[in-house]
């Protein structure tokens, strides 16, 4: 169960006046953070973002999969086209 006594972080922003603005700074100030603890929300960033890239990765090998699909299911009608071209 959450302690009544303690603020959210979104209200904490709201009383600050940080709320949906750019510069949050002030929702910081006064608190030291260790460098343990800035590595783990690093390791945290970075492993999001790698999921991100593999993910997108994926996306693209399926898309060129689909178009070489594409391609090679037309391929008679693509060779009977380039023919009658350069004929």
């Amino acid at each position: 169960m959450r302690d009544p006594n303690l603020e959210s972080p979104i209200e904490l922003a709201k009383r600050l006046g940080t709320y949906n603005k750019l510069d949050r700074s002030k929702q910081y100030e006064g608190r030291v953070y260790s460098s343990e603890s800035l590595r783990h929300n690093d390791d945290i960033a970075f492993a999001k973002i790698r999921r991100v890239e593999k993910e997108s990765l994926r996306f693209r090998h399926a898309v060129w999969l689909a178009v070489l699909t594409g391609l090679l299911s037309n391929a008679p009608e693509i060779v009977r086209l380039a023919t009658r071209i350069f004929r």
